[in-house]
């Protein structure tokens, strides 16, 4: 009886058990800062337990992150702050798209086993419209989902002036 039930509970409880504490797998309701870039401890003591970084600095140079580096999930983990891993894409003046499969599939695989993984940040403002840009938007959550082993949840910002039909898009 005392098997059934310990399989009972941690079958309930496996969200919670296998992934961070943050909602929407944990209790914890993030609270977080975007652009992030210093003083981490700073930000974890007056509460916050998410951290977001647009660019990096790495032997003096500046890189927009993508995919995230390793050092970043270290400094955000020692200051207890998650984060959102992001993938590359490919940018031009007017439009966006995705670089090969391989190398999307190598980078979520590359981050995917950090456990302050909070969701996958896909690129920004990603159109409808725009064929390539669409191609991001329906595959790079495909491909999350069959290569992060934990399984976290999407996130894309859009600007505000977007109306509720083309949101459902």
């Amino acid at each position: 009886m005392i098997r059934v039930f310990t399989f009972f509970f941690l079958f309930l409880n496996y969200q919670v058990i296998f992934s961070q504490n943050l909602y929407p797998y944990g209790n914890e309701f993030p609270l977080g800062l975007y652009s992030l870039h210093t003083d981490l401890d700073s930000a974890n003591y007056y509460g916050w337990n998410h951290g977001h970084r647009y660019g990096y600095r790495i032997d003096g140079i500046r890189y927009l992150a993508t995919p995230i580096p390793d050092s970043y999930y270290i400094e955000c983990k020692e200051n207890n702050i998650c984060t959102m891993a992001r993938l590359s894409w490919i940018d031009s003046l007017d439009k966006k798209w995705p670089p090969s499969v391989e190398t999307t599939v190598g980078e979520i695989t590359q981050q995917e086993y950090h456990s302050n993984i909070s969701w996958w940040d896909i690129p920004e403002e990603l159109r409808y419209w725009k064929n390539s840009e669409y191609y991001i938007v329906k595959n790079y959550p495909e491909l999350i989902r069959e290569y992060d082993l934990k399984k976290r949840p999407t996130y894309m910002y859009i600007p505000g002036h977007y109306n509720s039909q083309e949101v459902e898009k």
